[in-house]
C-alpha cells in the first residue's frame, strides 16, 4: 500500500492536476470552515428564540441579521462543495487516463513470454479494478475527512472536555471499522482469487467457444463455472455478514453514544454550570461530523481497492523490460542472418530442448526453406529471428549485428512475418493491413493485388472500410492467409518469413501468390517453412530439421541423392495438394453483419433499460428477500420521532435540580439503549437481507447468462455487442456492479429516507404550515435530483458502450501480443484504446459537471437546512402563525441528511442499473434454434450417421441477397466417407457448419437420421484446420471429447492414433502437463494431433475433418491418416482438404461450384469422367 500511497496518486500528476488538487482542497477546506460557523449560529439563533423575557417582534429583529448568515452559508457551501467535488474529479479522471495509458504501454512492452506466467486474460482486467467511481467518491472522502479534522480542532478550541466525550464516538467508529476490516480482508483476498479464476476460465471458454457449442461440452463448462460462482457467493455472503454487523453494530453505538455524551455533558454542567446550550454545541459539532464519516463509510473499500488495484498496475509498469531499448540502427540493414550454437527451449519447459546448437547462415537476397517433421523447430527457429524470443544460448545476428543489440522496433520493421494461423483484429481490412503503418491506398491495393486479395476485397460490403476480425466480416481460412501475405508486403521488409502462408490457399490460388511472391522477393530473403515440397523444390538452400537440430542442408537436388531425412519426407508426402481449404473454417466467428444493423442492434440493447417489474419476475421467490430486507431496514424511521422525544427530554431535563435532572437522564439513556438495539437490529438484519438478495440475484444474473451464451449459436456471436472481450466484462464485471447496489448504501439510503419522512411526520404535527413549506422546498430539490438521475442514466448508457468497445481493443491487443509485437503495432493499439478511453472520459467528465450540482445540494442540505427552517419559521413567527418553541422544534425535527446518502449513493444506483440491463439481455436472449431437445434414453447407440440436406437455401447476415447455397440437396449414407472439395466461395464450409447446427437453414432440413441435428451433437466431432486448446492439462484437453468420461487408457490410446503419445511422454509432467492459454507454445503440427485425438476419444457416429491434416509434415500426416482412415471404419466421414491424398480414397468425393455440386464420385471415376475435379488437379 505504501507504493500507491506515497508515489501512487501522484506519479503522473502535472501543474495542472496539482493545481486541481489545491483547488480542491481550498474549496472543501472553505466549506467545512462554514460548518462551526453554522452550528454557533443555529446555537445562537435557538437560544434568541427561546428567550422567555423578550417579545416575539423583539426576538424577530434579534435574529434578522442570523438570516443573512443562513443565505450566505448555504451560496458558501453549495459553491465551495462543487468546485472542490469537480476539482477532484477532474483529477481523478485524468490520473485514471495516465494510468490506463502508461499501463497498456507497459503491458504491450512485455515480452512475449512474459505472458507464459501471466494469463493475458487476467492482465485485460487490472485496469476494471480502477473504480471508476473513486472520481465521484474521494471529493467525499476528502470533504468528510476534512469536516472532522475541522470540528474536533473547533471542539476542542471551546471546551476540550466535552470535545473528548464527543469523541468517544470516534474511537467506537474507528475500532468496529478495524475489527471489521480484520474479518473481511482474508475472506476477500479469497473472493479475489476465485474471481481471476473465474475471468480466466470465461476468457478461455470464450476463445474456443466454437469447439465448446460443437462439442456439446455447455454442461461441463457451466458446471466448473457454477462451481466457482458459488465459492465466490459463499465467501460473499461471509463479507455481507460481517458488513451488516458493522452497519448495525454502528447504528446502535452512534444512537446510545449521543446519549452518553449528552449525559456527561450534563454531570459537567451541574458541576461547572456553564452553559449547556454550549456544552451541547461543542459535542454535537464532533458527532455530526462522524454521522457524515458513518455515511461514506461503505465507499471506504471502494477507495481501498482502487488503491491496490494501483498499486498492482504499478507493480507491473515498473518491472524491468525483457531487453535494451537503447541502441537503435536505421533501416540500412540489408538482412543477412546468422545462427551460431543456438539453444532454446520454453520457460514452462526448461528440461526439453526445442533447439539444440542451431548454426546456419542465410545470405542477404537468398531464397531457404526449413522443413522437418511437425515439432522439430522450424517455426521455433522462425520465432527467434523476429525477437518475441531469446535463445538459451548462442547468438543470432543479422548483419553481423546480434539482436540482443538491435532495437525491437528496428528489427520487426525490417521482417514481414507471414504465420500459419494469422490474427485480424476488429478493425477496417484497411486499418488491419495498415496496423499504424503509414501507407498510401495505393500501396495496400498493390499489396492486395500481390497477394491475390484485391478481388475478394472488392466484393466485400464495404471493401477496404469493412470490419472484419472478432466483430466483423468472417473470413475463410484463404481469405485470411492472402490478407497476411498482404500485410506483410504492404510493410516491404527486408526478410520475408512464410510460416505454411499458403497452406489454406487453393492450389490455383496458392499457385499465382507463389509466383507473385517469386516476384515480390527481389531484394529482399526469403525464409519458407513448409510441409508440401512442391512449395519449397526452387529454394537455393533448404534446411532439415530434425529433434531441433539441423540434420541436412543443401538444394532439392542435392538432398534427394543424399537420400538422407529429407529423401524420406519426399517419399513419404504423396501426390496432391489438391483443392482449396474451407472459405469458412469453424473455429472462427460466423459472418457478420453490416455496420447499420451492429448500430441499431446495439443502441436497441442498452437503451431499453431493466425494469423492477423485469427484475422482479426474475427474482421469483427471492423476491421476499428484498421485499423483507426494504421493510425491516425502513423501520429505522419508526424510531425517528421516539428519539426526537427523548433528546428534548433529556434537554428539558437540564431546567429540573441536579439530582432529578441525573435521574431522569439515566432514564432516559436506558430508553434510547433500548430503542437503539431495535434501530440496530433493523439496520443489521435488514441490511443483511439486502446484501443477500443483491449477492444471489447477481450470481443468479451471472450463472443464467454464461449459461445462455454457451446455449447460443453463430448469430449470436454476430452481434458486435457480442464479442468475446464484451462478453467476458458482462459476465465477469456486472455482477458484482449490480451487487454494490444492493450493499451499505441502499442500506444507509432506505434508512435515512424512512427517517427523513418520520421526521417530517413528526414536524408536521408540530406546525404543518412550516413543515410543509420545507417539505415543498425538500420536494423540488429531489425532483431536480431526480431530472439529473434520468439525465445521468443516459450518460452512463453511452458510458457503457463506449466502455465495452475498450474492453474489445483491450482483450483483443493483450491475447494477441505476438501479433502486436511482430508488425510494430503497439503504438496503433495504444492509440486506438485511448482514442475510445478519451471519449468515454468526456462523456465522465461532463456527466460529473451535472451531477456535481446534484451532490454539492447533496452536502450543503444536511448542514443548512436546519438553520433554512429556522429563517423560514421567523417568517411564520412574523404572521404569528407559530410559536419561537416550535420553530426550533420543527428545525430539529426535520432531517435532510438522506439528501447526502442519495447522491452518494446514486452513482452506484447507476452503475448497477446499467449492469442489470447488460446481464438481462444476456440472460434472457432468445436462443434461436432449440438446443436441447428431448431425447430417448441411450439414443447415441443406435445412430447410424445418416445425414440429409433437402431442398436447403442459406445465405449469411450480411449478405442476405446472395446465397451460398442454392435449393441444395445431399445424401450421405450412414458409415461413408464423403470428401468435399471446390474453389473457395462454393459452399464447402457452410455445408459444415449447417451440420454442427451453427446456423440454420433460410429454407429446406437438414437431418442426421431423419431428425434435426441439434440433439445430436454428442454424435458428431469436428476437427478444424486451427483447433483450439484450453488451460488445461494435456489430458484434460483430450478427455475434452467426453469429459468426465473419458479413462486415462482411452486417453492413451486416441493420443497413440493422433501419433503426439510420444511427444507428450516428453513434457515435464507428460500427461499432466499445463498447457496454457489456448496452447501457443506447442507448434501447430502438436495442436492439431491433440485436437485429433480429442475427437477419437469422442468415439463419434459422424467425423467431420476440416483441414484436420494441414499442418502437419508428410510423415505424421500419414501416420495419422492412417489412424483416421481405420477410425472412420463404421461412422460417416466428412473430408475437407487440400491434399489429394487426403480425399482420393473418399468412397464419394463430391466437387462443388456455385452452392451446388456438380460432380460426384470417386476420384478413378472423376478422373475418368470429370472436367471440374480434373480442373483442380491440373492446378496443384
Amino acid at each position: 500500500m505504501a507504493i500507491a500511497i506515497t508515489s501512487g496518486p501522484l506519479r503522473y500528476a502535472t501543474k495542472t492536476d496539482y493545481a486541481a488538487i489545491i483547488t480542491g482542497i481550498i474549496a472543501l477546506s472553505i466549506t467545512v470552515t462554514v460548518n462551526p460557523f453554522a452550528s454557533q449560529t443555529n446555537g445562537d439563533f435557538k437560544t434568541a428564540l427561546q428567550d422567555n423575557m423578550t417579545t416575539n417582534e423583539r426576538k424577530v429583529e434579534i435574529v434578522h441579521p442570523y438570516v443573512g448568515l443562513t443565505w450566505a452559508y448555504c451560496a458558501i457551501m453549495l459553491i465551495g462543495s462543487y468546485v472542490g467535488l469537480m476539482s477532484f474529479a477532474f483529477f481523478c479522471d485524468r490520473q485514471i487516463t495516465q494510468y490506463s495509458q502508461h499501463y497498456l504501454a507497459a503491458v504491450l512492452r512485455k515480452n512475449v513470454a512474459y505472458f507464459d506466467s501471466n494469463l493475458p486474460a487476467a492482465m485485460a482486467y487490472k485496469l476494471d479494478a480502477i473504480d471508476p467511481g473513486i472520481a465521484e467518491k474521494l471529493g467525499y472522502f476528502f470533504y468528510v475527512a476534512l469536516l472532522l479534522l475541522v470540528s474536533v480542532i473547533v471542539a476542542f478550541m471551546r471546551n476540550w472536555t466535552m470535545a473528548i466525550c464527543g469523541n468517544l464516538l470516534t474511537g467506537v467508529f474507528l475500532i468496529t471499522y478495524l475489527v471489521y476490516r480484520f474479518y473481511t480482508r482474508p475472506i476477500n483476498a479469497k473472493r479475489n482469487k476465485i474471481a481471476e479464476k473465474l475471468q480466466n476460465l470465461v476468457s478461455d471458454v470464450f476463445s474456443g467457444i466454437f469447439t465448446v457449442i460443437t462439442s456439446a461440452n455447455q454442461e461441463y463448462e457451466l458446471k466448473k463455472y457454477d462451481q466457482l460462482v458459488d465459492q465466490h457467493t459463499a465467501y460473499g455472503r461471509k463479507a455481507k455478514m460481517g458488513l451488516a454487523a458493522f452497519m448495525g453494530f454502528n447504528s446502535f453505538s452512534s444512537g446510545t453514544a449521543i446519549f452518553v455524551v449528552y449525559y456527561i455533558g450534563a454531570v459537567i454542567y451541574y458541576a461547572t454550570g456553564k452553559d449547556y446550550a454550549q456544552l451541547w454545541t461543542v459535542s454535537w459539532l464532533v458527532m455530526s461530523a462522524l454521522v457524515f464519516t458513518w455515511s461514506v463509510a461503505p465507499y471506504f473499500p471502494v477507495l481501498l481497492n482502487s488503491l491496490r488495484a494501483i498499486e498492482d498496475i504499478l507493480r507491473i509498469i515498473d518491472e524491468p523490460l525483457p531487453r535494451s531499448k537503447s541502441r537503435s540502427f536505421s533501416s540500412k540493414l540489408d538482412g543477412q542472418i546468422s545462427f551460431q550454437n543456438v539453444d532454446f527451449a520454453y520457460p514452462s519447459r526448461p528440461t526439453i530442448p526445442v533447439l539444440t546448437d542451431v548454426s546456419m547462415d542465410i545470405p542477404f537476397g537468398s531464397k531457404v526453406a526449413f522443413v522437418g517433421e511437425s515439432g522439430s523447430g522450424k517455426s521455433t527457429a522462425a520465432l527467434l529471428l523476429t525477437g518475441l524470443r531469446s535463445p538459451v544460448n548462442g547468438e543470432i545476428s543479422i548483419d553481423g549485428i546480434p539482436l540482443k543489440s538491435l532495437n525491437s522496433t528496428v528489427l520487426r520493421s525490417m521482417i514481414g512475418f507471414v504465420p500459419q494461423e494469422p490474427t485480424f483484429f476488429t478493425a477496417s481490412v484497411s486499418d488491419n493491413l495498415k496496423l499504424g503503418l503509414k501507407i498510401s491506398d495505393e500501396v495496400i491495393r498493390s499489396a492486395c493485388e500481390t497477394a491475390y486479395a484485391l478481388d475478394f476485397i472488392e466484393k466485400l460490403p464495404s471493401k477496404f472500410d469493412t470490419i472484419i476480425g472478432a466483430g466483423g466480416i468472417r473470413l475463410s481460412g484463404g481469405q485470411r492467409q492472402h490478407l497476411a501475405i498482404a500485410r506483410a508486403l504492404v510493410r516491404n521488409p527486408k526478410i520475408l518469413i512464410l510460416d505454411e502462408a499458403t497452406s489454406a490457399l487453393d492450389a490455383e490460388s496458392e499457385a499465382i501468390v507463389s509466383k507473385a511472391l517469386m516476384a515480390a522477393s527481389k531484394g529482399r530473403t526469403i525464409i519458407t517453412i513448409a510441409h508440401r515440397l512442391a512449395t519449397v523444390r526452387s529454394a537455393d538452400v533448404i534446411f532439415v530439421f530434425e529433434n531441433g537440430a539441423i540434420v541436412e542442408r543443401g538444394c532439392h537436388e542435392a538432398l534427394v541423392k543424399l537420400d538422407g531425412v529429407y529423401a524420406e519426407i519426399v517419399k513419404a508426402q504423396k501426390a496432391g495438394d489438391a483443392v482449396e481449404s474451407c472459405e469458412m473454417d469453424l473455429t472462427k466467428r460466423a459472418l457478420k453483419e453490416d455496420s447499420e444493423e451492429f448500430e441499431c442492434v446495439t443502441e436497441s440493447e442498452i437503451t431499453h433499460m431493466t425494469s423492477l417489474k423485469q427484475l422482479l419476475e426474475l427474482s421469483g421467490r427471492q423476491s421476499w428477500i428484498l421485499l423483507l430486507g426494504l421493510i425491516i431496514t425502513g423501520l429505522t424511521g419508526a424510531t425517528t420521532s421516539p428519539f426526537i422525544s427523548l433528546i428534548q427530554s433529556f434537554y428539558s431535563a437540564m431546567d429540573d435540580p441536579e439530582s432529578e435532572g441525573l435521574s431522569k437522564a439515566r432514564i432516559l439513556i436506558l430508553k434510547a439503549l433500548a430503542l437503539n438495539v431495535a434501530s440496530g437490529f433493523c439496520v443489521g438484519f435488514g441490511g443483511y437481507l439486502l446484501c443477500i438478495y443483491g449477492l444471489k440475484i447477481g450470481a443468479k444474473l451471472q450463472k443464467f447468462g454464461y449459461s445462455n451464451i454457451l446455449h447460443q449459436d453463430g448469430y449470436f456471436f454476430d452481434k458486435t455487442a457480442h464479442t468475446h472481450g464484451n462478453l467476458a466484462k458482462i459476465i465477469s464485471e456486472d455482477p458484482n456492479h449490480f451487487d454494490a447496489a444492493f450493499d451499505a448504501g441502499l442500506v444507509l439510503v432506505v434508512g435515512d429516507l424512512m427517517t427523513f419522512i418520520g421526521s417530517g411526520i413528526t414536524a408536521g404535527f408540530k406546525n404543518w404550515q412550516l413543515a410543509l413549506t420545507c417539505w415543498m422546498i425538500l420536494i423540488v430539490l429531489m425532483v431536480g435530483a431526480g431530472a439529473v438521475a434520468i439525465w445521468v442514466t443516459g450518460q452512463d448508457r453511452k458510458h457503457a458502450k463506449l466502455s465495452a468497445t475498450a474492453a474489445k481493443i483491450l482483450s483483443e491487443g493483450i491475447q494477441n501480443i505476438d501479433t502486436i509485437h511482430l508488425y510494430n503495432a503497439e503504438h496503433y493499439f495504444l492509440q486506438s484504446y485511448m482514442k475510445v478511453h478519451k471519449e468515454t472520459s468526456k462523456i465522465i467528465w461532463k456527466r460529473n459537471l451535472v451531477n456535481g450540482i446534484a451532490s454539492s445540494f447533496g452536502i450543503t442540505l444536511p448542514m443548512c437546512m436546519p438553520l433554512v427552517v429556522l429563517a423560514l419559521g421567523v417568517q411564520f413567527l412574523k404572521a404569528g402563525v407559530i410559536s419561537p418553541t416550535l420553530v426550533s422544534t420543527v428545525a430539529d425535527a426535520i432531517s435532510p441528511r438522506v439528501t447526502f446518502q442519495i447522491m452518494a449513493y446514486f452513482p452506484v444506483y447507476a452503475r448497477s442499473r446499467v449492469a442489470l440491463t447488460n446481464l438481462y439481455n444476456i440472460a434472457t436472449h432468445s436462443i434461436s434454434m432449440t438446443v436441447k431437445p428431448e431425447l430417448p434414453e441411450g439414443y447415441q447407440k443406435h445412430v447410424s450417421g445418416e445425414i440429409a440436406f433437402k431442398n436447403i437455401t442459406f445465405s449469411y447476415p450480411n449478405r442476405p441477397n446472395f446465397n451460398v447455397l442454392n435449393d441444395f440437396n445431399l445424401h450421405i449414407p450412414p458409415g461413408t466417407t464423403v470428401a468435399l472439395v471446390g474453389t473457395s466461395g462454393c459452399g464447402k464450409s457452410t455445408i459444415i457448419q449447417l451440420i454442427a447446427r451453427m446456423y440454420r437453414p433460410i429454407s429446406g432440413t437438414v437431418t442426421l437420421d431423419g431428425h434435426t441435428l441439434a440433439g445430436y451433437r454428442q454424435s458428431i466431432a469436428i476437427v478444424g484446420q486451427e483447433p483450439a486448446l484450453f488451460n488445461l492439462t494435456v489430458a484434460d484437453n483430450i478427455a475434452y471429447g467426453k469429459p468426465g468420461h473419458t479413462s486415462m487408457e482411452s486417453i492413451r490410446k486416441a493420443a497413440i492414433a493422433a501419433n503426439i503419445d510420444d511427444f507428450i511422454k516428453t513434457l515435464p509432467q507428460g500427461y499432466d502437463t499445463l498447457l496454457g492459454a489456448r496452447g501457443t507454445q506447442l507448434s501447430g503440427g502438436q495442436r492439431q494431433r491433440i485436437a485429433i485425438a480429442r475427437a477419437l476419444v469422442r468415439n463419434p457416429k459422424v467425423l467431420i475433418l476440416d483441414e484436420a491434416t494441414s499442418a502437419l509434415d508428410a510423415a505424421n500426416e500419414t501416420k495419422v491418416q492412417e489412424a483416421l482412415k481405420a477410425a472412420s471404419k463404421g461412422r460417416t466421414c466428412i473430408i475437407v482438404a487440400h491434399r489429394l491424398s487426403t480425399v482420393r480414397d473418399a468412397d464419394c468425393i463430391l466437387v462443388l461450384e456455385g452452392g451446388q455440386i456438380v460432380e460426384s464420385g470417386t476420384h478413378d471415376e472423376l478422373i475418368a469422367n470429370g472436367e471440374a475435379y480434373k480442373r483442380l488437379i491440373s492446378n496443384q
